[in-house]
């Protein structure tokens, strides 16, 4: 069983001790079996998703989008909903997701408020994970977009290639039923001091701050 952190700085933030990424995704495979689930993209997203194949995860009666996407072609290897797709939704012949690609930010709004409902989407699950800057999604430092309470789905700018990015909106991730993030990856030590001394600086922080309940899972060699 992965050990729980009392934290008192983020209340509304239930921190989880990681012993491994594979002991996440298991904890995690239930929750995909059915409803609206919206995940990222990364290095770590990528593990999960040939975790979840591997277990051939029950998902029949799940509906998957992506939480951000790089403004490249489906195709290319940078594209987080081509890798999810590869790796994981046609594995699991989750053809109908593939279309949920997202080409432009007021196309991927419309998607969403059509798929998910007027006026803003609510989604059952939002997975996201952190950058080393303690961005999420691509919600990056010192954009503007972190008080954006309107839109659906933004255009952002990364300061890593490639630039062009995609991303649902703040208040997407505020309304969602649940939120699970996961700090992973080395280098990452000073972020999770600073989510746990509730750095707004750090999207990540602003983000989940908005909303009554969260979960982070944070690889243990991070916090101690």
């Amino acid at each position: 069983m992965d050990s729980v952190i009392a934290l008192n700085s983020i209340s509304n933030v239930t921190v989880h001790h990681a012993d491994s990424l594979t002991g996440v995704g298991r904890i995690i495979a239930p929750l995909l079996a059915g409803g609206s689930i919206a995940v990222s993209g990364g290095s770590t997203y990528a593990q999960l998703f040939k975790l979840w194949r591997d277990m051939k995860v029950s998902c029949t009666n799940a509906s998957f989008y992506p939480v951000d996407e790089r403004m490249v072609a489906f195709d290319d290897e940078q594209s987080n909903w081509g890798t999810a797709w590869r790796l994981f939704l046609a594995p699991m012949h989750k053809e109908e997701d593939k279309h949920h690609f997202a080409v432009d930010a007021s196309e991927y709004a419309r998607l969403l408020k059509s798929n998910l409902g007027e006026p803003a989407p609510i989604f059952d699950l939002i997975l996201l994970g952190v950058g080393d800057d303690g961005h999420t999604a691509s919600l990056f430092p010192v954009g503007e977009y972190l008080d954006d309470m309107e839109s659906i789905a933004l255009q952002t700018l990364s300061p890593k290639p490639p630039p062009n990015r995609i991303t649902i909106g703040p208040r997407v991730i505020a309304a969602a039923k649940k939120v699970i993030t996961l700090l992973f990856g080395s280098g990452k030590k000073e972020i999770f001091q600073r989510i746990l001394a509730k750095d707004t600086a750090l999207p990540i922080v602003k983000v989940l701050g908005m909303r009554q309940d969260s979960l982070l899972y944070v690889e243990r060699a991070l916090t101690e």
